[in-house]
């Protein structure tokens, strides 16, 4: 690195650069060695630590901490186990569709609707559009978007994903409607989630 290298043959700026590095080294430690013992500590709560159901609620813990490739095969043995449970087929699509893996995310959203069209507050059906999407079936993502909007209303995701299958089907006043509405929901919206949904406005704006 041409701008530390020279720092370093300065004794006092030597000491501090390795010191913050060793700093943040411990640092990353830690909190490394603070999700293995959340780990071990979500394992000892479960018992039964084979049983798929375990395996899923530890998946759950992982997913949620950002762990998605370490949940995926937790999820893959619980929903085997347990291929009834919403939870874990909704959680194997998540974490597939984390990855890149938009076949096999459709497939547990799809089985997810089928144990319960409202699973995931409308997150199975909203997750199924969203692949359909990507899977170039745009007439299966507006049925998936219209069972979400029939269990749970309309959402600015739910507006905007209608507008794109709308509009890939040639329907094109029907979806330039449902992005107009996406603004009005964002706005409708609480406070962090409206936040959060803006990024549905941003994109209808540039759909239409």
């Amino acid at each position: 690195m041409p701008v530390i290298g020279p720092l370093l043959h300065i004794p006092l700026i030597s000491f501090w650069l390795v010191a913050i590095l060793i700093s943040v080294g411990a640092s990353k430690f830690a909190a490394w060695s603070l999700d293995r013992r959340r780990e071990r500590a979500v394992l000892r709560s479960m018992g039964a630590v084979e049983t798929p159901h375990a395996k899923g609620k530890l998946a759950g813990v992982l997913l949620s901490q950002g762990r998605t490739r370490r949940a995926l095969p937790l999820f893959e043995e619980a929903a085997s186990g347990e291929p009834d449970r919403v939870e874990w087929q909704l959680g194997l699509g998540r974490a597939r569709r984390a990855l890149g893996d938009t076949v096999g995310a459709g497939a547990a959203f799809e089985a997810a609707l089928i144990i319960d069209p409202a699973a995931g507050y409308g997150a199975a059906a909203l997750g199924a559009a969203a692949c359909a999407q990507e899977l170039s079936n745009p007439e299966r993502a507006l049925e998936c978007v219209q069972i979400c909007e029939r269990e749970h209303g309309s959402s600015p995701e739910s507006a905007y994903r209608r507008g794109r299958a709308l509009a890939v089907l040639g329907r094109a006043k029907e979806a330039q409607e449902a992005f107009a509405q996406v603004k009005g929901l964002v706005s409708q919206a609480p406070g962090r989630r409206k936040t959060e949904d803006l990024v549905w406005a941003v994109k209808a704006r540039l759909a239409r």
